[in-house]
């Protein structure tokens, strides 16, 4: 039961395509002008890059549990400063900043978490089950944004989204009791 309830919660965080996708149209949406917009998405990559070697200098004291949980509630939260603050200066660094960092440090979290919820039995299989999810959410997030923002425009979009990254971090809390309950997950570092 571990296993569908797994990393992440599986696909919902696959969703989070669709913001980076939508990033520009939101962006002209919202009267950003294009250099601006253009200039603030190039910032999204070297802030995974900053993300990660966050991670990678602070995985001493914080468990991939922790980082797992801030990515999650990270990402939720960034959507939901660009959806009430809006596209200017400040909300868009914001969101490149809290997004990106975030989105950055869950492809690198994600199999160690996978590893610690399902255990070492049968762990490639379980892995490629999950990655299988997280590609299909990845590859349908844009499309599926689209018809989302049709209904109801980026304010629905981005609330969605947020909505599923509080989801995702709930389930994956879930999850990770259960994995402490069997034995799976240790104690913090020290």
């Amino acid at each position: 039961m571990a296993f569908w309830r797994g990393p992440h919660s599986g696909s919902l965080p696959s969703a989070f395509p669709s913001a980076l996708h939508h990033f520009l149209p939101y962006l002209d949406e919202a009267g950003a002008a294009a250099g601006f917009a253009v200039l603030a998405a190039s910032f999204i990559g070297p802030m995974q890059v900053a993300g990660r070697v966050a991670m990678m200098v602070s995985n001493r004291y914080i468990l991939a549990h922790g980082v797992a949980v801030a990515a999650l509630l990270l990402m939720g939260l960034s959507l939901l400063v660009l959806m009430l603050v809006g596209g200017g200066t400040w909300p868009v660094a914001g969101f490149m900043l809290l997004f990106g960092g975030a989105y950055g440090t869950a492809s690198i979290v994600r199999p160690l978490i996978a590893r610690q919820v399902l255990g070492g039995r049968n762990f490639g299989a379980r892995s490629g089950a999950l990655a299988m999810r997280c590609l299909a959410g990845a590859a349908h997030a844009p499309y599926l944004g689209s018809l989302v923002w049709q209904a109801g425009g980026y304010g629905l979009m981005l609330s969605l989204g947020a909505a599923m990254a509080f989801a995702g971090c709930g389930v994956h809390l879930i999850a990770h009791h259960l994995a402490r309950r069997a034995g799976r997950v240790g104690p913090a570092p020290a």
